[in-house]
């Protein structure tokens, strides 16, 4: 009855879901200094490794797009609290959140077999790159 009652849409779920997920995230690196894109991707990838199961389900039943979009209105609200530094422009948004939620979807799709701190050592790599190309 809980679902019946409070979620109208299967996005729904969804949308509830990331954004809990995104506020522990935002919990989680408000109590810390001295944060390097490092160390805010490892726990960024902590946090989904947590809750992998759910996302993957999520994925499995073709969520994939609506899950990008909810990373992208969840990529404003960490810039907006200075977790990540960025554009809030709706086209860098979307470039950004569209290539880490594929990166997202690959590494839950390999049952996250590579650790949290590869993969923020492999997110700082790629925006350190592209920094440098810009």
């Amino acid at each position: 009855m809980y679902f019946y009652r409070n979620f109208t849409t299967y996005k729904d779920i969804i949308d509830q879901h990331i954004t809990e997920l995104l506020n522990h995230f935002l919990r989680i690196t408000t109590k810390r200094k001295n944060l390097t894109i490092e160390t805010t991707a490892v726990l960024f990838f902590e946090t989904l490794q947590f809750d992998a199961k759910s996302l993957t389900v999520f994925l499995n039943n073709g969520e994939t797009e609506w899950i990008e979009h909810d990373f992208e209105i969840g990529l404003s609200k960490l810039i907006e609290h200075g977790v990540v530094q960025g554009s809030n422009d709706k086209y860098w948004r979307a470039y950004t959140a569209g290539g880490l939620s594929r990166v997202i979807t690959i590494w839950l799709q390999a049952n996250t077999q590579e650790s949290p701190k590869i993969m923020g050592e492999k997110i700082s790599q790629i925006i350190l790159q592209n920094q440098f190309l810009s």
